[in-house]
């Protein structure tokens, strides 16, 4: 299975979302996708599965993600609060990864 985002396949002269759908409006969505070349990603050899396992989107799993740590206030409890916050630095992280890899302005 190979995780991508489709984002990448909604610019230029057809933009699809990469394994033959229309493109995709959030640019935070997340697909789960069978490997073409990886026999184990269709189940009983069934070459006519979909392509696509999951859709979801980085929001949603966020959202997953706060609905569990939630108290009835409708905070974070404070056992979760770590996690959270090492989630953040990590989207941070991977947010600073992608404005690196991209050519400075020269």
């Amino acid at each position: 299975m190979d995780v991508i985002f489709p984002v990448e396949y909604r610019f230029g002269d057809n933009p699809t979302d990469g394994i033959g759908g229309p493109a995709v409006d959030d640019a935070g969505t997340v697909y789960i996708v069978r490997d073409e070349e990886v026999d184990e990603d269709w189940p009983d050899g069934n070459y006519e599965a979909p392509m696509l396992v999951k859709k979801t989107t980085l929001a949603e799993i966020v959202a997953y993600c706060l609905d569990g740590w939630r108290t009835h206030d409708g905070y974070t409890e404070d056992d979760h609060v770590p996690a959270s916050d090492a989630l953040a630095a990590a989207l941070r992280a991977a947010a600073d990864m992608l404005d690196a890899g991209k050519r400075p302005n020269v």
